[in-house]
């Protein structure tokens, strides 16, 4: 369904520029200038009122924003060119991809499902994806499908997306990397099927105590991910302290320009990486939070 979407942006880009250039007479050059012009002025809108009101929800944290203006301005820039890959490449194109497999994956290596966030499909995480294979990982993905459900109907999907990846790599249990929802998502499936097949779950702003920022989205999976929704505090209810302790790695950014306040991407007891100057949908694509991801993966394989 989000490929579809995404695919439909770019249907009506082309035929903005076709018009431009057919109807209204402009040169193909000038016609493109418009358009990609007036697209990025929209996607720089955007992302600007998410920053700006996800600065307004971290106004008395001590943690969120708080940092050098350049570096704020660097990381704007970041999510603004991660937000327009992803649309007009990565969600539209690249969801059919498969990774390409190391010939010799490590057999230290524990093998790895992404698990990808809100409106998204696994296309987002093709980049990323191909470093860790590259790197001995064997690695699966999914797509949450339907795209506005509950989250609690994405257990079946990543039950069987778990036991394909373990039937390939051999092992007996996975880490799930997960962005935003996805994290949910996770929990979700522990509570549906248990955690025998989980090593461990490394969320990357992922919204488990809510964000302010969902009141604007729409389906049954932005209410759950609203402050204070019902559901979310039951699945809380639910787990134990021990598995937070044990099974959680919470990686959350003090400008993260969708889950805000920043810090409602930990958990309690879980353990902690605080990204600086890196937005929302850049967690997954920016180099140096892959590097991260990789010594987060390693680590855990170690323990």
């Amino acid at each position: 369904m989000v490929a579809n979407l995404t695919r439909g942006i770019i249907v009506v880009l082309i035929a903005l520029w076709a018009w431009l250039c057919f109807g209204r007479g402009l040169p193909a050059w000038k016609a493109f200038a418009w358009v990609a012009g007036g697209f990025l002025v929209v996607k720089f809108l955007i992302t600007l009122s998410g920053f700006t009101l996800a600065a307004w929800a971290n106004r008395r944290d001590p943690v969120g924003f708080r940092l050098h203006p350049m570096r704020l301005v660097y990381g704007f820039i970041e999510e603004s060119w991660a937000t327009t890959r992803s649309v007009l490449e990565l969600l539209p194109f690249r969801v059919s991809q498969k990774i390409n497999p190391n010939a010799n994956p490590r057999t230290d290596r524990l093998p790895v499902l992404m698990i990808h966030g809100f409106v998204c499909n696994r296309g987002y995480w093709v980049p990323s994806a191909q470093k860790l294979a590259n790197k001995g990982y064997v690695v699966e993905s999914v797509t949450l499908e339907p795209a506005f459900g509950t989250i609690d109907a994405y257990a079946d999907v990543i039950e069987s997306a778990l036991a394909a990846l373990l039937a390939r790599s051999g092992k007996s249990q996975a880490v799930l990397v997960c962005h935003s929802m996805g994290g949910l998502a996770a929990r979700a499936y522990l509570r549906a099927k248990g955690d025998a097949k989980i090593r461990h779950v490394i969320t990357l702003g992922t919204p488990h105590d809510g964000t302010v920022i969902a009141q604007l989205g729409v389906g049954a999976n932005a209410r759950q991910m609203e402050r204070g929704n019902a559901w979310r505090q039951a699945l809380a209810a639910n787990e134990a302290p021990a598995l937070y302790v044990n099974k959680f790695t919470t990686i959350y950014s003090r400008i993260d320009n969708i889950v805000a306040p920043a810090r409602t991407a930990t958990l309690p007891g879980a353990r902690e990486i605080e990204l600086i100057d890196v937005g929302h949908v850049a967690m997954s694509l920016a180099p140096r939070c892959v590097n991260v991801m990789v010594e987060e993966l390693e680590r855990v394989a170690a323990v």
